[in-house]
């Protein structure tokens, strides 16, 4: 939900806060996404909408979602596994 209301209001937050460090303080909320649609989405956003000073906190999120993903998708099948024993 966080995303989607940056995403929507991207111009006011470019408004009040481009000139300073709060964008970048602002994008660790999103190295918990874990899907490689979402670093798409993130990635793609920023290519389109440039702020001043996201460069190394948004490759530092993008790094962190490509690794949740992969781990997601490698361990998927063991996770639900074990996740099923110890909730049954």
């Amino acid at each position: 939900m966080a995303w989607e209301f940056f995403k929507k209001n991207s111009d006011e937050f470019r408004r009040r806060y481009d000139n300073g460090p709060l964008i970048s303080w602002l994008l660790p909320f999103t190295k918990n996404f874990a899907s490689f649609e979402a670093m798409k989405d993130i990635e793609d956003f920023f290519n389109r909408n440039q702020f001043n000073s996201t460069g190394l906190t948004l490759k530092q999120c993008l790094e962190a979602i490509k690794v949740n993903a992969a781990w997601l998708k490698r361990d998927s099948q063991q996770i639900d596994q074990f996740l099923q024993c110890i909730c049954d």
